[in-house]
């Protein structure tokens, strides 16, 4: 993701970036925040901001403030944050391993990106700032999608429910 958006930001492109999720620690000498800042340019670093850990239940709200989702994950099980991006109402760019490819579809409405490639992430990012008009009507196409395949009461949400509450007894 980082080297993707320095590749944007060398493009002279207008994007800013948030990245969402605790800080965690990768081995004894560095995090992920410190990691990541070590790969972005100093150029991108201004653009770029780091939030941290936002609680479950305010994540609907901070989705509003954003106009695409990415996830450059290189393993992911169960997809939920894809899930709930689609239900905000963005448009999702991914990484082509595990569920992702199954959870945002390939009809040309998400975008699947090789995983590890940065220049294939980098266009993807830019064919949404290239048609500005794709991010609303995707945004559109996702909510519809997951309000009508992933119904309150569905066996996919009743999952997420099940997750949520697992997860915030661990927490508490």
């Amino acid at each position: 993701m980082c080297r993707a958006l320095n590749i944007l930001h060398q493009k002279g492109l207008p994007i800013k970036t948030t990245f969402i999720g605790a800080d965690t620690p990768l081995n004894n000498k560095e995090t992920m925040k410190a990691k990541l800042k070590k790969i972005l340019s100093k150029e991108t670093r201004m653009k770029v901001t780091f939030i941290g850990h936002v609680p479950r239940d305010e994540m609907p709200q901070k989705y509003t403030e954003f106009d695409i989702f990415v996830t450059a994950s290189r393993f992911e099980s169960l997809g939920f944050v894809i899930l709930e991006a689609m239900r905000a109402g963005l448009p999702v760019i991914g990484s082509d391993i595990c569920e992702i490819p199954r959870l945002i579809g390939q009809t040309g409405s998400n975008a699947l990106f090789a995983a590890g490639n940065p220049n294939d992430l980098a266009k993807k990012i830019m064919k949404f700032l290239k048609y500005p008009n794709l991010i609303r009507r995707i945004g559109i196409y996702n909510r519809k999608r997951i309000i009508h395949t992933h119904q309150e009461g569905g066996p996919l949400l009743k999952m997420l429910k099940t997750y949520r509450k697992i997860q915030k007894s661990n927490t508490s």
